[in-house]
């Protein structure tokens, strides 16, 4: 059996909680849009979609295994620094 490395370990962990707080954000982001007409929801359609791109590749990791996490490729590393970008991006022009 495979054993997870404590960096995969870490990593699996940071990719949760990350993902959490994405989604922490975007439930923040669609309460304040509510109160606020002038807001654009771009923002908000723009990170939905990078979260379900997000989810969508977790649950292949996680399908995948242990052994996934040890080596998770650039194509992971690309997708969360695209979704924290899209979390920024949103804070910024609708977190006002």
């Amino acid at each position: 059996m495979y054993a997870i490395t404590k960096e995969a370990y870490r990593r699996k962990i940071q990719a949760q909680l990350g993902f959490a707080h994405a989604l922490f954000k975007l439930k923040e982001l669609k309460k304040k849009n509510a109160h606020s007409a002038a807001e654009s929801p771009k923002e908000i359609s723009d990170l939905e979609k990078k979260i379900e791109e997000t989810r969508k590749r977790l649950n292949e990791l996680f399908e995948a295994g242990d052994e996934a996490w040890e080596n998770i490729d650039d194509v992971s590393e690309e997708l969360w620094t695209e979704l924290k970008t899209a979390v920024n991006n949103a804070v910024l022009k609708i977190g006002k």
